[in-house]
């Protein structure tokens, strides 16, 4: 699997000591399980500190893609829901609105 973008925050809930989160959107390829003459793709999404990865799947590179964006945003999304806040640092004690610097909405 080949990672096509990563990123480092921590999360903390309440007064718990931070965890460090890594995130890693691996490239999309083409599904082992299908058929050879089949174009679905899958897209690895890995969530380290939480344990959370999923394949996601797609018609094409593009929408399993496009798909494993949008499960990062509602994984995320739950974390926070959770009470977890994210942090730039280990020793910052403002949280930052993570989701909304990864998913900017453009008008």
């Amino acid at each position: 699997m080949t990672p096509i973008a990563t990123d480092t925050v921590f999360i903390r809930l309440g007064e718990r000591a931070p965890k460090e989160l890594t995130i890693t959107l691996h490239c999309p390829e083409k599904d082992p399980k299908s058929g050879s003459d089949s174009s679905t793709m899958r897209c690895l999404v890995e969530i380290d500190g939480v344990d959370r990865s999923a394949y996601i799947y797609g018609e094409s590179s593009l929408q399993a893609l496009v798909l494993a964006h949008v499960y990062l945003r509602v994984e995320l999304e739950c974390l926070q829901r959770d009470g977890y806040a994210f942090y730039e640092s280990k020793e910052d004690q403002e949280p930052y609105d993570y989701i909304g610097c990864l998913f900017t909405k453009i008008e």
